[in-house]
């Protein structure tokens, strides 16, 4: 599931339970949009789960850097661009 604010999904033509392609320059994701107020407009947010769950394999980690962060060598994969589309 992927929370959009309904400012972000009605120009995309994007409802509540539609299949939506999030995707940048590492990869593309498909997952069911959820249009709700729990994320502000611009940001949109998704869970991690299993990618053998979802219907292409992937999880949305197909989106992240692999970088390490310069304080501490951890992960930088809780924040990344992405553009999202309805899937027709």
């Amino acid at each position: 599931m992927l929370e959009i604010n309904s400012a972000d999904a009605h120009p995309r033509g994007i409802g509540d339970g539609d299949w939506v392609r999030i995707f940048n320059e590492r990869g593309e994701v498909r997952l069911r949009a959820h249009v709700n107020g729990s994320v502000q407009p611009g940001v949109v947010a998704s869970r991690l789960n299993w990618a053998s769950l979802a219907p292409d394999g992937k999880s949305i980690n197909a989106l992240t850097s692999e970088t390490l962060t310069d304080i501490g060598a951890g992960a930088t994969f809780y924040s990344c661009l992405v553009e999202i589309e309805r899937v027709k």
